[in-house]
């Protein structure tokens, strides 16, 4: 009995070539030839069985007729004729609403037709799966690559057209364990762009514009547009010579491995590293030995599991051109040879794969229950053209309260509570019942003695420092000086000038000196005391608030003073 022990993280101490120079590889196996003439065989994918390596597969697109699976030694054990496959690939425990399944999928590069199929556990066999006849919008699937989300956990396609044109559909169950998809993004690379890979924990799209080079997009369905170019054609500093083709993904435990592309022009495959910004490692060729060399290869792909008794290390699994003596047919290259073919020799990891990502929710299967977007205004619906919960208006013109108490009057409207907005005087986007500062001065409205006003927001302190100076002789006037106070209240402050002939009564004999004397900090009073007479002076502070302190008596109680009424205080 056949057992194979898995190994992990080997650097292989080989002599090899330099990253600079081109190493040279030999495949050990290769498929049977395709039926079709011509140039037939395009791309490759590499299913592991779930317990016996040995009866792992691999598929093999026939670009005229359908696709094939081919067993570990290359010998062919199906075949499907399903049109114009161009592109092929595959993921493992794909959920359902009853289980999971592994699920490959084509593209017709003809008709834009998707091809699903569901890989048999235990034989590696496929059967269609598809829940309707799926005819991607870019009209033809020229290239084609799956992508499982680690945010979400959902599968998404990737496909393109000859002209660039790239479009992304998400793959779900659609209730009655058949599989449909729905569009979700679209975007245009420039020109020609057929190799495509994914990278499901990195999130990150690999696309090869033919006659440009590589290009890395994110893969998320809001990623957008935005991209960065890994390697370039016509570059003296690149790896590449036009067509880019193929592009596959090695995965390395935390998140290492490398990124391989096919360059068709000079028959040469190019390896990157797998994180960004991806630098150049290395690059090899396929050459004759008991299996004949590789040329002009198209798709590409790569696994670092292991593959049947040849393949403990993974496999490499290349679309060879030309077959001498024969049709066109796929060429297998044990991982460890490409591995050790370059100084300091690559990684070998034999049991890391992505990492689990979460199950996603499908309201298409039981008991599909979207009530978690009901609302005053809406209603939870499952669509089943896109298996996710949807907010449907509902209660329309009913009554609502959308929990803002800046609006009244709330009705539903088209799906929202929408209702009329409370006065906002200060125009800073808080309504005037819940701004904390509605005339803006910085003073929460609860301490401001006008909230309206930004000029004034308390009563001033007192004045100090007050100074006579008399002149004149017993006809002669008085003046007064003294200090702004500490604490004005506000931003223009006018004074009243009191006088008294008793120190202790301020309120029913005075004389008013000057009263709303403007902010200047000076009186005069012309009025000089009698003989033997004394004349006291308070100055008092005022603003919009108000009139403000006169200070405190010797007592330690604060004084007392008449108002002197002028234009603007009461």
């Amino acid at each position: 009995m056949y057992r194979f022990v898995a190994f992990t993280l080997i650097a292989l101490l080989a002599t090899g070539a330099t990253a600079a120079q081109t190493s040279q590889v030999l495949a050990t196996v290769e498929t049977e030839p395709v039926s079709s003439n011509g140039d037939a065989t395009d791309d490759p994918a590499i299913w592991i069985h779930p317990t016996d390596p040995l009866l792992s597969t691999i598929l093999g697109t026939d670009k005229q007729e359908g696709v094939a699976v081919y067993d570990a030694s290359g010998q062919e054990i199906q075949f499907i004729p399903d049109g114009d496959l161009n592109n092929v690939d595959l993921r493992y425990d794909f959920p359902m609403c009853d289980g999971t399944v592994d699920l490959a999928v084509a593209g017709d590069r003809t008709n834009g037709t998707l091809a699903i199929y569901e890989i048999d556990r235990a034989t590696g066999l496929l059967s269609d799966i598809a829940a309707r006849t799926i005819v991607v919008g870019v009209n033809e699937s020229h290239g084609l690559t799956l992508y499982r989300s680690p945010e979400t956990g959902r599968l998404y396609l990737f496909t393109s057209n000859n002209n660039g044109l790239v479009e992304q559909w998400e793959l779900f169950d659609d209730g009655t364990g058949r599989i449909d998809a729905a569009t979700v993004r679209q975007f245009a690379v420039g020109s020609e762009a057929e190799g495509m890979v994914a990278d499901d924990e990195l999130g990150i799209l690999y696309v090869s514009e033919e006659d440009v080079g590589i290009w890395r997009y994110g893969a998320e369905p809001d990623d957008g547009s935005d991209r960065t170019q890994v390697d370039s054609v016509g570059n003296p500093a690149g790896h590449l010579v036009a067509d880019v083709e193929g592009l596959a993904i090695y995965y390395a435990a935390a998140g290492t491995g490398y990124l391989i592309a096919s360059s068709q022009g000079d028959d040469k495959f190019a390896v990157y590293g797998r994180q960004p910004p991806n630098p150049f490692v290395m690059q090899f060729e396929i050459v004759p030995g008991d299996v004949d060399g590789v040329t002009h290869t198209d798709g590409i792909e790569v696994t670092n599991l292991p593959l049947g008794i040849d393949f403990p290390f993974g496999v490499l699994a290349v679309q060879d051109d030309k077959n001498p003596g024969g049709k066109q047919n796929f060429k297998l290259v044990p991982w460890e040879a490409i591995a050790s073919a370059v100084d300091p020799p690559l990684l070998i990891d034999t049991t890391t794969r992505p990492a689990a990502a979460p199950i996603p929710e499908n309201c298409n299967c039981p008991p599909g229950d979207c009530s978690d977007l009901d609302g005053m205004c809406s209603i939870g619906t499952c669509n089943p053209a896109t298996s996710h919960c949807e907010a449907l208006p509902a209660n329309e013109g009913g009554t609502c309260d959308d929990g803002d108490p800046c609006t009244v009057d709330e009705t539903c409207q088209a799906g929202s509570c929408t209702g009329d907005a409370l006065p906002d005087t200060d125009g800073d986007d808080s309504c005037d019942l819940t701004d904390d500062d509605d005339d803006g001065d910085g003073f929460d409205d609860a301490d401001d003695c006008a909230p309206l006003d930004p000029q004034n927001w308390d009563l001033p302190g007192e004045t100090t420092d007050l100074m006579l100076t008399h002149s004149g002789g017993a006809d002669g006037t008085t003046t007064l000086t003294w200090t702004t106070p500490a604490t004005p209240g506000g931003t223009m402050v006018i004074y009243s000038t009191l006088a008294s002939s008793a120190p202790d009564d301020f309120v029913n004999a005075i004389d008013c000196v000057e009263s709303g004397d403007g902010s200047d900090t000076t009186a005069v009073d012309t009025q000089s005391p009698q003989s033997g007479a004394v004349r006291y002076y308070l100055v008092r502070a005022e603003n919009g608030c108000g009139p403000g302190s006169l200070g405190q008596g010797s007592d330690g109680t604060p004084r007392a003073g008449g108002l002197c009424l002028f234009p603007g205080v009461d």
